[in-house]
């Protein structure tokens, strides 16, 4: 067992090197031995076999992986229903990851109730005003967006600069009105 810790000490590092470097499909690859050995040590039920689901699934998305992407994120999720219940923080995470694997595959009847429902926990866990939230709002604003749902698109990048008024000085920000990133801000140049 030491021997595959090790291993997934150095898995993680090459890992994090290689998101970095922007190269995707070796991080895939690392990130599916990762899974592999992470259930063995430490067991399909851990909080570390949850978390490496959730990546493997978050991740399998940007290289068109979509069947293995959900049923990574599915696996978690079941493990999460069964550890700590559904108006959880990591049950939201992985709600958030499939949804946005959803909306990658165009699978477009099963991702406003998968935000919805992610946007619910974090209100009943009183991250309203949070970063996550905020980022679950733009998710969905594109996903209206996307399906020609202008005005709810509006509605939802209108609560993200509400939002980002709180989590950031906007004087130092600007935002970006264009077809391809309502709501998006960038930071001003000097």
């Amino acid at each position: 067992i030491f021997e595959k810790k090790v291993r997934i000490n150095e898995l993680t590092q090459l890992r994090n090197s290689y998101m970095q470097q922007g190269k995707v499909i070796e991080e895939v690859a690392i990130l599916k031995e990762l899974a592999k050995l992470t259930e063995e040590v430490f067991g399909e039920e851990s909080d570390e076999n949850i978390k490496i689901l959730n990546e493997v699934g978050g991740t399998l998305k940007y290289v068109s992986e979509f069947d293995e992407a959900v049923k990574s994120l599915l696996k978690a999720q079941k493990i999460i229903v069964k550890k700590y219940g559904k108006d959880t923080i990591p049950y939201a995470t992985c709600n958030l990851n499939l949804a946005e694997t959803y909306r990658f595959m165009g699978k477009n009847d099963e991702i406003e109730k998968l935000y919805l429902e992610t946007m619910a926990i974090y209100e009943k866990n009183n991250l309203e005003n949070d970063y996550l939230y905020a980022s679950v709002c733009n998710n969905l604003g594109l996903f209206y967006q996307g399906v020609g749902k202008y005005k709810e698109a509006l509605e939802c990048a209108d609560s993200v600069l509400a939002r980002n008024d709180t989590l950031l000085d906007m004087r130092d920000y600007h935002v970006l009105v264009n077809e391809s990133s309502i709501g998006r801000i960038d930071r001003k140049s000097t």
